[in-house]
């Protein structure tokens, strides 16, 4: 009985008012339809974005690159993209590369632009930044840098010669040096008058001498800065007379000229004597002498061009002309007649250009020029 009335005082009612539906059956419709709420979350960075943003923070490098006595914390995945070079360290956290191919200012642009792709790279350190990428097999960066020196506005004259000497330094760079030589025009001379033209090797001189792009008043300026050349350091660079005298477009040189050279001594000249003088030098100015026959002669007809196909001479295109008021040698118009001057003269117009302000050489006027030939 006890519990039988237990159960009774435990069960409720069941609720007859109230049916049992669903929200979606109410009397207004559906209570389960989502808000429409604009959620805006933060764009999440892609793996790639993530990785960018680690390296360029540079936090946590695990290699540690040594040139000389510089040291520089990288990372070795983000090397490892660009270059097998990584592979030297074979495993440990320490990559030695020399200091005499990979310039360490270089080395650091090198880096910074892998860590940021951008291109504009720091004008003084090109040369050394393309040495780091030629050492490094980058051949991207190569053409960046190649991007750049190619600007006429940027490498030209001084800024080229700039380019050629810091290539020279660092090993010929690609022989960036012999390239950037033949992009001097009016700054020729300037540049004879320094003492970083007659510290040229051979290599640079004749890449320099051989330019069509060359701007002087005449040929002989070419003649008597090969002159100061030879003679700077004599006799240890008297091997190299026939090499740098082949650039010299001996056929170019004034007549008179050519026959004093061809009977020395010339008084008070003793440069030009010890030049002229030599037995090789005797058959340049013969050669020369013959060649200015053959262009005077010269009616463009069939027969002629025979024999001087016979004779495998070809008319030595003659330079751009500039006219230097300072320079008392120099006459105003290319065919004006060439005053007679010799290598004494020269070296004083050098010495003048040696106190003139900086930059006075881009006031110098161009023009390209033919040249008529008195014969032999």
């Amino acid at each position: 009985m006890s519990q039988s009335k237990t159960r009774e005082d435990n069960e409720l009612p069941l609720e007859s008012s109230i049916p049992v539906i669903s929200l979606n059956n109410f009397t207004e419709g559906s209570h389960l339809i989502f808000n429409n709420i604009s959620l805006n979350f933060e764009k999440k960075h892609t793996i790639i974005e993530e990785i960018s943003e680690f390296w360029a923070s540079n936090e946590h490098p695990d290699l540690l690159v040594c040139i000389g006595n510089e040291k520089f914390p990288c990372h070795r995945l983000l090397l490892s993209v660009y270059t097998d070079v990584v592979q030297l360290a074979q495993g440990s956290g320490k990559l030695e590369l020399p200091a005499d191919q990979v310039p360490a200012k270089g080395f650091q642009q090198a880096y910074k632009w892998m860590l940021d792709g951008r291109t504009d790279l720091e004008q003084s350190l090109l040369v050394e930044i393309l040495a780091v990428a030629k050492f490094l097999n980058i051949d991207e960066l190569v053409q960046v840098v190649w991007y750049w020196l190619d600007k006429p506005d940027l490498f030209y004259e001084d800024q080229a010669f700039l380019v050629a000497h810091r290539a020279l330094l660092l090993g010929r760079v690609m022989n960036l040096d012999t390239l950037m030589m033949q992009r001097i025009k009016c700054f020729f001379l300037t540049l004879v008058a320094s003492r970083e033209f007659i510290s040229l090797p051979v290599e640079n001189v004749c890449a320099l001498l051989q330019s069509d792009e060359l701007a002087v008043n005449t040929e002989k300026e070419v003649f008597f800065s090969a002159i100061r050349w030879l003679t700077h350091h004599w006799p240890a660079r008297k091997e190299y007379v026939t090499t740098v005298l082949k650039t010299v477009r001996m056929a170019l040189l004034p007549y008179n000229f050519l026959k004093q050279l061809q009977s020395p001594p010339i008084p008070d000249e003793p440069e030009l004597n010890l030049i002229s003088e030599l037995p090789e030098v005797a058959s340049f100015l013969r050669d020369a002498c013959f060649a200015q026959t053959l262009t005077y002669y010269s009616d463009g007809t069939h027969i002629f061009n025979q024999i001087c196909g016979i004779f495998e001479f070809q008319p030595p295109v003659p330079r751009k002309f500039i006219c230097h008021d300072l320079a008392l040698h120099h006459k105003a118009e290319p065919n004006e007649s060439q005053s007679e001057f010799y290598y004494k003269a020269f070296l004083r117009y050098l010495a003048i250009l040696q106190n003139l302000k900086p930059y006075a050489w881009r006031k110098l006027q161009p023009q390209d020029l033919e040249i008529s030939y008195k014969p032999c």
